[in-house]
């Protein structure tokens, strides 16, 4: 018999694969699928009301990355739902860690929709952004909740025409879209460069958000959107699904909080505020604290 754990690792791998059936046209019909939790107590997406928000600063802690400022290959995959990238197992181990735990990075995808006034699957103050980009990470202890399984890192992407699409890292992951169930090397990116200067974050525990639905998921919604080329969106759009047609939508409508509460993590400081580290950067920040101790 499978283990709390070994359930959600099986339910999450086989979603991240598209091996579960579904579309974003008939969602009520997700509550049926399969024994799902997509009508849980604690779904994702939500609606973040920033006037509820609760000042977390006291409890909470910085994002930390490790290995988010190094280039990595991988490859992006159309899994029929979205454009995955995952990254090459010789790249560098990207990390992040949270007030919860720290977790390693495994795959990073995106949300869209028809046009660039909506796709974002969490919503501010009943607003839509462009898209969504979700960092998906894996808790790297052994010893751990099941509600605390994974942590998205997700980032709020903002269509615009000014910014340039050639020569980006959008152009990257986007420039040939693979066919469904296919995949296209992608050299030297580095996830960084996705992210917004500051990370200034909301918090709240939350699930999956395509079946099954799954209640394993700490969510680290960054405050501050990301400016994208337009054709990034427009070739996300010619992605085909699991019928061969165009994937113009792809976000799950947002849900009830059932009580939960919203937390904030403002950072005061933009200039200290990204949280990179390389393993590079970290060893002569530690030569540079042993030379001054002895200064």
């Amino acid at each position: 018999m499978m283990t709390p754990l070994a359930l959600s690792l099986f339910f999450f791998f086989g979603i991240a694969s598209g091996a579960v059936p579904f579309n974003y046209t008939n969602q009520i019909a997700w509550n049926s699928l399969f024994g799902s939790f997509c009508s849980g107590g604690r779904q994702s997406p939500i609606d973040i009301i920033t006037r509820n928000v609760q000042g977390g600063n006291s409890t909470l802690t910085p994002l930390r990355m490790t290995n988010w400022d190094t280039s990595v290959n991988g490859y992006v995959l159309n899994n029929g739902h979205t454009l995955k990238f995952s990254p090459s197992s010789a790249s560098s181990e990207a990390r992040v860690q949270t007030f919860i735990s720290t977790y390693k990075l495994l795959q990073f995808h995106f949300h869209w929709g028809p046009n660039n006034m909506v796709g974002s699957e969490n919503k501010v103050n009943n607003t839509f952004f462009s898209g969504e980009l979700h960092f998906v990470n894996q808790n790297v202890s052994a010893v751990n909740s099941v509600g605390s399984q994974f942590t998205v890192v997700a980032v709020f992407l903002t269509a615009d025409s000014s910014v340039q699409y050639s020569g980006s890292v959008w152009e990257k992951l986007t420039e040939s879209i693979p066919a469904f169930n296919a995949t296209r090397s992608i050299q030297s990116i580095t996830y960084e460069s996705m992210l917004p200067s500051n990370l200034s974050y909301y918090y709240f525990p939350g699930s999956l958000t395509t079946p099954l639905c799954n209640e394993i998921v700490e969510w680290f919604v960054l405050q501050n959107p990301v400016s994208v080329p337009m054709e990034f969106f427009n070739k996300l759009r010619t992605l085909n699904d699991t019928n061969g047609d165009p994937l113009t939508l792809n976000y799950r409508d947002v849900q009830p909080l059932n009580g939960r509460t919203v937390s904030g993590y403002t950072v005061e400081s933009v200039s200290g505020s990204i949280g990179l580290m390389s393993t590079t950067t970290a060893l002569l920040a530690f030569l540079l604290i042993a030379v001054l101790a002895n200064y």
